[in-house]
């Protein structure tokens, strides 16, 4: 009875979790697939695709942030990483003659291994203290870009750097801008949910439950840590590769701005810190009331609609649009 017992309860589990996660990785997998279709649907509207493909790279950003964010570590420094992954790859595309396919995996590198320089010199940091060491961060390769003029032209910025091209679109169009965001956020989403439901994912989830704890049980903080911002570090360099390769011409003030250590923070928080799908319901969600809400009445109304977001993310719904919308469907009301 017992042999027979064990594998009803393994198909007992395995039926559990298919009842519990197909249906989201279905919506999130028709989701995607629908916006592969937006083109045809909107093929007249460029700026749609303009404002969509800002969102993706956004998107991206944040989950970045987020997936440091599940170790408990909040950054305040990923302009950093955005702005030398930018950086990185104009650079190595302008120098080298490369494809920006090939340059902007120098833009990832350049990201992390400043994200790993700061794991490393931040080791003993927790909370805000942490944050803060980040976000002085942001100053030294900015300084650096500003003042090795030989190399990167100092505050007059790289220019014509080269585009992106696909087969049978117009190189750096509205189109092929937006397959490339879209595809790259596809990717990372994969890699990010892969990444959170394995045993690094759980790890990270202890670490921010109970360090000491988690040490007691042989989960090594540092190394964890030091893997994860790395990474993270690698996911903003790339998006500020794509940035970079998007827009053609970058300057330390554009690409080290602390707008890219808050944006991603914000739109995070206000789609659902740990959820995986959070981050990218938060930037598409603010970045479209960005355009088309507050930008025709107020021209800086992005200021005003991330402050409102953290407002109504701290009193209303801590758990973000995802958690809010997941204690609606069990039924949970208050706060």
């Amino acid at each position: 009875m017992r042999t027979g017992g064990q594998p009803m309860k393994v198909i007992t589990l395995t039926l559990r979790l298919h009842q519990r996660f197909f249906p989201k990785v279905l919506t999130v997998t028709g989701f995607i697939l629908l916006l592969f279709l937006v083109p045809l649907l909107a093929i007249q509207s460029s700026f749609l695709l303009q404002v969509l493909s800002t969102s993706f790279l956004y998107a991206a950003l944040s989950l970045s942030w987020n997936l440091l964010a599940y170790s408990g570590h909040i950054s305040l420094g990923h302009a950093a990483f955005f702005g030398l992954g930018a950086y990185g790859s104009a650079l190595f595309a302008l120098n080298f003659d490369t494809d920006p396919f090939t340059s902007i995996w120098a833009g990832g590198l350049a990201g992390a291994l400043l994200a790993a320089f700061s794991g490393i010199l931040f080791a003993r940091l927790r909370g805000a203290y942490f944050a803060l060491a980040t976000l002085a961060l942001v100053e030294i390769p900015k300084m650096i870009a500003d003042n090795w003029v030989s190399l990167t032209r100092g505050s007059l910025g790289l220019l014509n750097i080269p585009p992106f091209k696909l087969p049978l679109i117009n190189a750096n169009s509205n189109l092929t801008i937006y397959l490339v965001n879209l595809s790259s956020l596809t990717i990372l989403l994969l890699v990010v949910a892969l990444i959170l439901n394995s045993r690094w994912g759980w790890a990270l989830r202890a670490l921010r439950q109970d360090e000491k704890v988690s040490m007691t049980i042989g989960i090594n903080s540092n190394f964890y840590t030091l893997i994860t911002i790395s990474v993270s570090g690698f996911v903003a360099g790339i998006c500020g590769s794509i940035y970079a390769h998007s827009i053609g011409i970058i300057e330390p003030g554009m690409v080290f701005s602390l707008h890219y250590s808050a944006l991603p923070m914000v739109m995070a928080l206000f789609g659902g810190r740990f959820s995986v799908i959070g981050p990218v319901v938060g930037s598409l969600v603010l970045t479209l009331l960005d355009q088309f809400v507050f930008q025709p009445i107020f021209p800086a109304g992005h200021q005003i609609l991330y402050g409102l977001a953290i407002m109504i993310t701290i009193l209303f719904m801590p758990g973000g649009l995802m958690g809010l919308l997941g204690a609606r469907k069990h039924g949970i009301t208050g706060s």
